[in-house]
């Protein structure tokens, strides 16, 4: 058994939305949420179901264990998705597709009693991180023939198996409506909403779609949008030099302060905007050095990126930092090995040189548990 309970996809919000609706399940299980269901009825029935036992079908479980592995699903993908929406935003697209799933269960199985859950839900939202986060990676937990594992899939391999694993059921039934066709039909209404979401620049993908990636563009960062009317080469070059200069003093006041959430918030924000904007070789050391006091370890990742691309003979201190950084909290052994290799090991100092070969070995361990290699995404 896996349970999947994190993953490496940007979060751009505090994920208040997923919180809330994990403890509204909880309180509703154990009765502290009084919520009124009709007997063998369907959400649709004629006897004048009101729209809120539309909603409130949702958050009903039967027995503890499904509670329980509803709630790892909503946590981990409610983090991808609720991540690049917000709050509000995300509760919205959750409880929308909750009422599509309620019509759904009225017009296609009007002989089945109401449907509790929001399974056909989390498939949506299944949908929506293929469409938004393909490659970011899903780590799960959990006991393989008696043995504790812990796992790196890419969401588009996690996803793709559980949507397999429905179609399969759904041949077999020949396609008669079940709960294999409401999961396979919540996960394609998610997937049309993020494509919708996407192509009317709703949500910041950063180029890592799935449309990118199949047409080969992933990881290349989205310029900024077009000014509303045109302008002369000359004062638009001059706008975007005083926007960097501001984003540079605004950088090195947070610096100054010791501001490191506000730091890594700003720099994220700048580069999203503007790949050429960039802080000085000092500034990315003071920066990666603000975060790791912080323990804000997965933001220094690409400051200390950006500082070993322009430095053409990196201290070997940086290097293995970020290999470090990699490894224990990214998980991404390919990259930390490639980083690696490239520290030669002629005139290391006798620690270093040993830090070097203890990290590699933990690479090489890390790679051999995968299955699978994961997206490429060099240095």
């Amino acid at each position: 058994m896996l349970i999947p309970w994190k993953t490496d996809a940007p979060l751009y919000h505090v994920p208040f939305g997923t919180i809330g609706l994990i403890a509204a399940n909880f309180l509703a299980y154990y009765g502290v949420l009084d919520l009124k269901l009709p007997a063998p009825a369907t959400p649709t029935a004629p006897s004048g179901l009101a729209l809120p036992q539309w909603i409130s079908n949702l958050f009903v479980h039967s027995h503890g264990f499904w509670l329980i592995g509803n709630m790892a699903f909503l946590w981990l993908f409610g983090l991808i998705v609720e991540g690049k929406l917000g709050w509000w935003k995300f509760l919205l697209v959750f409880l929308g597709l909750g009422l599509i799933q309620s019509a759904t269960v009225g017009m296609y199985l009007p002989q089945a009693r109401l449907y509790l859950g929001p399974s056909a839900v989390l498939f949506g939202l299944f949908g929506i991180a293929l469409v938004w986060a393909p490659l970011n990676e899903v780590n799960c937990v959990g006991y393989i023939l008696r043995r504790p594992v812990s796992i790196d899939v890419p969401v588009l391999v996690f996803v793709g198996l559980f949507l397999i694993w429905d179609f399969t059921i759904a041949c077999r039934s020949g396609f008669k409506p079940s709960c294999a066709i409401l999961h396979l039909g919540g996960a394609l209404g998610g997937a049309v909403l993020a494509l919708i979401l996407l192509k009317l620049n709703l949500v910041e993908c950063e180029s890592f779609d799935l449309l990118s990636v199949l047409a080969g563009r992933d990881g290349e960062r989205k310029a900024s949008r077009a000014p509303s009317r045109p302008e002369s080469p000359a004062v638009r070059g001059d706008t975007q030099a005083d926007q960097r200069r501001t984003a540079s003093n605004l950088m090195h006041d947070y610096l100054a302060a010791g501001r490191a959430a506000d730091a890594s918030a700003l720099y994220k924000r700048v580069r999203a905007a503007d790949p050429h904007w960039q802080l000085s070789q000092d500034d990315l050391l003071r920066f990666a050095t603000l975060l790791h006091e912080h323990q804000l370890w997965s933001d220094s990742v690409d400051p200390l990126a950006d500082y070993l691309r322009r430095s053409p003979d990196p201290p070997p201190e940086v290097l293995l930092t970020l290999a470090k950084i990699l490894l224990k909290h990214e998980k991404q052994p390919y990259r930390a090995a490639r980083l690696l290799a490239q520290l030669p090991t002629r005139n290391l100092p006798p620690k270093l040189a040993q830090t070097r070969e203890r990290l590699l070995a933990q690479a090489i361990q890390l790679r051999s548990q995968r299955k699978s290699h994961p997206p490429g995404d060099g240095i």
